[in-house]
């Protein structure tokens, strides 16, 4: 390979690794921002209620825009709300659910680790020979042994006509 094209050939691939570089960082620094963000919206829903009622009017409103789809308020002065996408779906019974599910398991499975770290190592169980099922074994061959074999599970007279090469006759019809 000639010198000159080499040279060709390194610039192209050093100018290409300095634009993949600069969008790492490029990536690397929107990744940050978006994590932050992450971090002070869970703090806000952490504490929502606080954050409504320190709240101006107007950002109320911004609130109220943003979690719901409407608001309606009887003579009482009762207030239902259906709530806006995403938190329809964040805040919808399955999902809940489903936290409440996974909370109770990873509860359940750290206190059956606290509870075997206090007890200790327990004594292994000895392993039982595995038990066969009826009829599981090796099916036999011969007709004469009624059972699991294949010839008295299954006539050969079904649907189909049956010829002259199988064992049983063939139909009169």
């Amino acid at each position: 390979m000639p010198l000159d094209l080499l040279k060709q050939k390194q610039d192209a691939i050093a100018t290409e690794l300095g634009r993949i570089a600069a969008r790492l960082s490029e990536i690397e620094a929107d990744f940050a921002k978006a994590e932050a963000n992450l971090e002070r919206a869970l703090a806000f829903a952490g504490n929502c209620e606080a954050a409504y009622r320190a709240a101006s009017p107007t950002v109320r409103r911004q609130f109220n825009q943003a979690l719901f789809e409407q608001l309606l308020i009887d003579e009482d002065y009762d207030v239902q709300g259906e709530l806006a996408e995403p938190f329809q779906r964040l805040l919808s019974d399955p999902l809940r659910r489903a936290a409440i599910e996974h909370a109770d398991d990873e509860l359940r499975q750290a206190i059956e680790r606290a509870l075997g770290e206090r007890e200790g190592p327990r004594p292994e169980k000895a392993e039982r020979p595995p038990t066969e099922l009826v009829g599981a074994g090796q099916p036999t061959t011969s007709c004469k042994v009624v059972g699991w074999s294949q010839e008295a599970m299954v006539e050969l007279v079904g649907l189909e006509p049956t010829t002259s090469r199988l064992p049983a006759g063939r139909s009169p019809n």
